[in-house]
């Protein structure tokens, strides 16, 4: 213990006035003359008796009451022996959107607020903070006083941005560490600490930290949590297959919950479902989209009272004309007949003596059929393409010369991972059904029979890369190889009769539709998150960051960007975008348009109790959990663990007792 006003002390000196008074008493005795006071003589001794225990415990009651009042104003302070000697305190508020989940004493985000607030006004006035939300603004790299405190608290809304406890306690630990006042610092971090979010309790920095939990029981919440295609690829103005898994969070059955999707504001289909905790279920609706602009899409939930994610947004792009190549001297080349007469598919066929390349610039999939026939100005156009993420498919033709073919395949693939065979020692291989969890297959076979009639090719390419077809002897007759950007194939026998019927099987229709859908990222996500941090367009350009802008209702961001060949990367992670729908332009064109969504981990309500809590750190005692029920006692608990106790309250109740007791005793005792 300690005393913050020790000058006082000197008071105690006052302890001597009652004593010398008690002891020379300075009153002069009185004689009163009594006849026959025989009889009194026992009467008075015994009233003297009484006289003297009353002069002790009206002493004591003096001496008591001096000392403690002399105490108050020396004012004795017990010393906290976990206070923060730098006197910062660091407080970090999530204000995700699972932080409006209601409790007892209204949405959990203000009954957090409030904590904070009342904690400030019990704090002394010198007391620094350093303040923290999920959006990691600039503006509260800095330290802050009460008062400025209580103003931030008034400016924190909803943020669409997840944090765990990780990234807050570095963060804030961070900015703290910045302003020089990292190693005496106290975190306090005040979050309902969902499940989903804070799975990595191993990434915690070891600094003392005080973990303050408001999580809530009961609640319930229906959310959409998967959006997608039955073919990721969409027709225009052909049904489509979306199928919507929705699911529940929470500790209740929710039973006739309406489901809606809304295409371009006009309801397509309603569905009702009933859903136990910890249930999903999945929906399917027929869409249909035009083919001159992106349909805008939402599926509807109505369940409350957790209402923020009720709306689940999307946009579906119709597939645009994808541009192809085919160079052959073949007027009847079999890539050309898959094309043809599919509007999804700008075909361009030229003979290797008469190359548009003025055309195979905008090629997104050029075929070369017949690789003895290309030369290096070829070759530096292929190159071009894969690395605007096109696609190179080649074969070799029935005039190869073995040398040479080898050197050309080395060149253009940039390996020397095949090798050419010798055609007098080719016999025809049988090509096996393809290994359904190879990702190139995905989407493409719903459902594969035994009975199907296998095509049969002599391989006149030996290939070590990675095997897209394969015969039963080993071989492999289609190939992918591994490239930085894009997707180079080699079909590895002879497109003729007398090598292979495969040109003419189901196989080789799907996998140059394959081949050419996948050419240029023309598989589009048909939602982000708000946590995004990048989003990539291909076929930009270089040309410069402020040619882009992102657009909504009421909003107009111009991003940060990246060019990386012809492709554009820009940086969304400080744009705090909300849910909804954004245009993205360039040079005043519309490029794309993208749906934004919360992340599904903040519709799932499971939060940590105090003792999980416990658990999850019992190895890290630099990580308290705080025990406190409500604002109050929370604002107790956090002012014990950092504040000093100061004791002059109590001397000075007790020395007023002690008066009380010394007035008592002179009007009472006899």
């Amino acid at each position: 213990m300690t005393f913050s006003q020790p000058w006082f002390l000197f008071g105690l000196i006052a302890l001597a006035v009652p004593i010398i008074v008690h002891l020379f008493n300075f009153r002069k005795p009185k004689t009163v003359y009594f006849t026959k006071v025989r009889l009194l003589r026992q009467s008075v001794i015994e009233v003297n008796k009484t006289q003297k225990i009353k002069h002790y415990l009206v002493l004591l009651s003096r001496l008591l009451f001096l000392l403690f009042l002399v105490l108050a104003f020396a004012q004795p302070v017990f010393e906290n022996a976990n206070k923060a000697k730098s006197g910062v305190i660091g407080i970090y508020i999530d204000n995700s959107q699972s932080m409006l989940a209601t409790s007892k004493s209204g949405d959990v985000l203000t009954s957090s607020i409030n904590m904070v607030e009342a904690l400030a006004n019990n704090l002394s006035n010198n007391t620094k903070f350093v303040f923290l939300d999920n959006d990691f603004s600039s503006k509260d790299l800095n330290i802050i006083n009460r008062e400025q405190l209580k103003d931030r608290l008034t400016e924190i809304s909803v943020s669409p941005k997840t944090r765990n406890i990780a990234q807050a306690q570095k963060k804030l630990h961070a900015n703290i560490e910045k302003l020089g006042f990292g190693k005496d610092a106290s975190l306090y971090l005040v979050s309902d600490f969902q499940k989903s979010v804070n799975k990595t309790a191993s990434q915690v920095l070891n600094e003392p930290t005080h973990l303050i939990n408001l999580s809530t029981k009961g609640k319930i919440n229906i959310f959409v949590d998967t959006v997608y295609l039955d073919n990721p690829y969409v027709m225009p103005e052909e049904n489509t297959v979306l199928k919507v898994v929705v699911s529940c969070s929470g500790d209740e059955t929710m039973d006739n919950v309406p489901i809606r999707l809304l295409v371009d504001d006009i309801a397509s289909g309603t569905a009702n479902i009933k859903l136990a905790p910890g249930q999903a279920t999945n929906l399917e609706f027929n869409v249909k989209i035009k083919a001159d602009k992106a349909s805008l899409c939402k599926i509807q939930v109505d369940d409350s009272p957790v209402v923020f994610d009720n709306e689940y947004f999307f946009v579906l792009q119709p597939i645009k004309p994808i541009q192809i190549s085919v160079l052959s001297n073949n007027p009847n080349s079999p890539y050309a007949k898959v094309f043809d007469k599919d509007p999804s598919f700008v075909l361009n066929q030229y003979s290797f003596s008469a190359i548009n390349y003025g055309k195979l610039k905008q090629t997104q999939l050029l075929v070369i059929d017949g690789l003895e026939n290309a030369d290096n100005v070829l070759f530096e156009y292929a190159s071009e393409i894969l690395k605007r993420n096109g696609t190179v498919v080649f074969n070799l033709g029935k005039n190869y010369n073995k040398g040479n073919v080898q050197e050309q395949v080395a060149k253009l693939t940039g390996q020397n991972l095949s090798i050419v065979k010798d055609t007098m020692q080719i016999g025809f291989e049988t090509i096996q059904m393809p290994d359904m969890s190879n990702p190139f297959f995905k989407n493409i076979y719903k459902s594969t029979k035994d009975n199907i009639q296998l095509p049969k090719s002599k391989i006149v390419l030996n290939s070590k890369a990675m095997a897209i077809y394969t015969t039963q002897q080993g071989n492999q007759a289609l190939s992918k190889y591994p490239l930085k950007s894009g997707s180079l194939f080699s079909i590895n026998t002879l497109l003729e009769s007398t090598y292979s019927d495969f040109h003419t099987h189901p196989f080789f229709v799907t996998f140059m539709l394959k081949a050419a859908l996948s050419s240029n990222n023309a598989e589009e996500a048909l939602s982000y998150t708000v946590n995004t941090n990048t989003l990539k367009l291909a076929n930009t350009g270089s040309t410069g960051n402020n040619n882009f802008k992102i657009t909504a209702k009421d909003v107009e961001i111009i991003p940060t960007v990246f060019n990386q060949n012809n492709e554009s990367i820009l940086d969304l992670s400080n744009t705090n975008l909300k849910t909804g729908f954004y245009e993205i332009h360039q040079n005043n064109t519309l490029l794309k348009t993208i749906a934004l969504n919360y992340d599904k981990v903040e519709s799932q309500l499971e939060s940590y109790s105090n003792e999980e809590l416990k658990n999850q750190f019992a190895g890290n005692k630099a990580i308290k959990v705080l025990e406190a029920d409500g604002v109050h006692d929370t604002v107790k608990e956090i002012k014990s663990e950092f504040d000093s106790n100061f004791l002059w309250k109590y001397c000075l109740m007790i020395a007023l007792a002690f008066l009380a007791i010394e007035v008592l005793l002179i009007r009472f005792l006899k």
